[in-house]
């Protein structure tokens, strides 16, 4: 359903709510009514609001007030869009009308994914093997209940068979203050990545698992404001490997172990002021990630980050991000490692590579010039109102990436431990509808390497 309120009865209200209240520099919210919210209930949509019935807010900040709230609202991924109105009624009092376009929220899907680390590991040094690839069904009920709650189920066959069941709910008292999340995974692998051999995975494979995996957690949550977030989460973790790994590489879970049980407890507070977090052009991101390791493995980790999103005018925007990771242990097992190369943690132009490490840190940075957005109403072809409009943009980007790594025990296998990193380059970025994003990049290195990268998420 397209917005009751067209952009041009915008522009009319706005210039009749600054006419009429000339005598006045402010307006008083008299009621908030909303509207499209078919399966989502109200009080959620009311948490995001920068305002409530009674407040003041003055005339200069109302564009700046409907821009926070709607970025708020976008960012619960609950809604595609919203329009907000503040419609003149007796000096200084103003109704607020608010519509929502609801998302799709039930999302059985296929699985069809790689399970290396990156598309690009897959690509030029798995030969595009098609036994690495995973499959199977994932299911996900987003906004479940209306309560912003998702539930989510995995089947998944082919290189990592993976069974999960996680539910997240934000808020579990009255003030909407603290949630939870809990769920269990088990997953085995008959190809397992024994060891690091010349900056890259070496692998193992047989024809029965070589490595079982079992984890529950239960995350405690508190969102006490808008931007700031403290987790507490409890992780029981219970891993086995084959004798084969354990002769492969007696490191791999400390002492020639095939066994590792574990309790891991960690605490995490994050501050995220940015305007869309799918793809970011304002604001701040910060997290402070601290946890403990008691059992089999008995370490002690420090996670720090800080991304600055800034415009620099309408079209362009600066980027930069700083990362560190530390593990205090006096013998970290390989499988506990996790330094350059998982998960996000890499300097650009090293995707392919990975670099074990006791401590780490990089920086990123880019410039990225958005050329053209757009939004491709296909109504026409697509009856659903939740996919009938394709919202598109293009940024091209600059970049200049910088890591160092630590490792206290060197190896004469791989030449990349303990040595800096840098890198530049240039990229195209993607972003369109249910938060999507493409990356393509060419970067240059220190190391005297070049690569084309394909990446299915933001870099920041």
């Amino acid at each position: 359903m397209k917005s009751k309120f067209p952009f041009v009865l915008f522009v009319l209200l706005f210039v009749g709510v600054t006419s009429v209240y000339s005598q006045v520099d402010y307006v008083i919210v008299n009621s908030v009514t909303i509207n499209g919210n078919y399966k989502t209930k109200e009080h959620i949509i009311t948490r995001e609001l920068d305002f409530a019935v009674g407040d003041t807010i003055f005339l200069k900040d109302t564009a700046a007030v409907i821009r926070s709230t709607k970025n708020k609202l976008y960012n619960t991924t609950l809604f595609n869009g919203s329009t907000i109105i503040f419609i003149p009624y007796t000096p200084p009092l103003v109704n607020v009308y608010i519509e929502v376009r609801e998302r799709w929220y039930i999302w059985p899907s296929p699985i069809f994914e790689l399970g290396d680390r990156n598309f690009n590991e897959w690509w030029q040094d798995r030969d595009k093997e098609w036994d690495r690839v995973q499959y199977g069904m994932r299911f996900r009920w987003d906004n479940f209940r209306g309560r912003n709650e998702q539930l989510k189920l995995v089947t998944q066959f082919g290189f990592t068979k993976k069974f999960e069941l996680f539910h997240s709910v934000p808020y579990i008292n009255k003030s909407q203050t603290l949630g939870i999340k809990y769920g269990a995974s088990y997953s085995t692998n008959k190809q397992v990545a024994y060891a690091t051999l010349g900056d890259k995975l070496a692998y193992f494979k047989g024809d029965d698992p070589n490595r079982k995996r079992f984890y529950s957690l239960v995350s405690f949550i508190s969102r006490p404001k808008f931007f700031n977030t403290h987790a507490l989460t409890f992780t029981y973790k219970n891993n086995w490997v084959s004798d084969t790994i354990t002769q492969l590489n007696n490191n791999y879970f400390a002492n020639g172990d095939t066994k590792q049980q574990f309790l891991d407890i960690a605490y995490e507070y994050k501050i995220n002021t940015t305007d869309i977090r799918a793809y970011p052009l304002n604001g701040i991101v910060f997290l402070l990630n601290a946890s403990k390791t008691l059992g089999d493995a008995n370490l002690e980790t420090l996670i720090g980050s800080f991304a600055w999103f800034k415009p620099i005018s309408d079209n362009l925007f600066f980027v930069t991000k700083a990362y560190g990771k530390t593990i205090s242990a006096d013998n970290i097992p390989y499988f506990n490692m996790l330094g350059f190369g998982y998960e996000q943690n890499f300097v650009r132009g090293f995707e392919r590579q990975v670099i074990d490490a006791q401590h780490f840190a990089y920086n990123r940075n880019s410039i990225r010039w958005k050329i053209l957005q757009l939004k491709q109403d296909i109504n026409y072809m697509m009856p659903l109102e939740e996919f009938n409009e394709i919202p598109y943009a293009f940024y091209l980007t600059s970049f200049i990436d910088a890591g160092v790594s630590k490792l206290n025990t060197t190896s004469p296998f791989n030449s990349l431990n303990n040595e800096a990193l840098i890198s530049a380059g240039l990229g195209l970025d993607i972003v369109t509808y249910y938060d999507l994003v493409f990356r393509f990049e060419y970067a240059l290195t220190n190391k005297k390497t070049n690569g084309f990268y394909i990446h299915f998420e933001q870099a920041f």
